[in-house]
């Protein structure tokens, strides 16, 4: 049995949604938690992203496999996939060593990965939302006989 896929923009703002749980709201909310310890809260994020990249992975191969129509916006899904590529084989090994440095007490110099992860972060956003627009601008301009959107007489 073959499941049938959300359309493109659909799967782009879902994902948008959930990105946005998770990186802006969630994890700046759980600093603001009083009478924690840093290390706590940094070892919450490390578990928290840990499980969003499996949740991410779904999503991402969820959106491509929606906007693999050969329609020709494929520019914003493959500036996706590489954020997330970077993000998860780079940046997030990068955090990694950087949170078992401050929980084991070791203070470290700034560093700009945390931005850098930000940067890409919104980056990924104004990418599914503009994946999210043309998709939706090029199933609305056509009507296909036959489907559920072409108007019958």
């Amino acid at each position: 049995m073959r499941l049938p896929l959300p359309d493109a923009s659909a799967a782009a703002l879902f994902y948008a949604g959930v990105l946005v749980g998770v990186s802006f709201i969630a994890t700046p909310a759980k600093f603001l938690a009083e009478d924690v310890p840093l290390s706590g809260l940094l070892l919450v994020g490390r578990v928290t992203f840990g499980v969003f990249a499996w949740v991410e992975l779904v999503l991402a191969a969820v959106f491509i496999a929606c906007t693999w129509t050969g329609r020709g916006y494929l520019l914003w899904p493959a500036l996706v996939v590489v954020a997330v590529l970077v993000q998860h084989l780079i940046l997030r090994q990068l955090l990694d060593e950087r949170v078992s440095e401050t929980v084991a007490g070791s203070i470290s110099e700034p560093s700009g990965w945390h931005r850098t992860y930000v940067a890409i972060e919104i980056i990924k956003l104004g990418a599914l939302f503009a994946a999210s627009r043309e998709a939706h601008k090029k199933d609305s301009c056509t009507s296909i006989e036959g489907s559920p959107h072409a108007e019958t007489a």
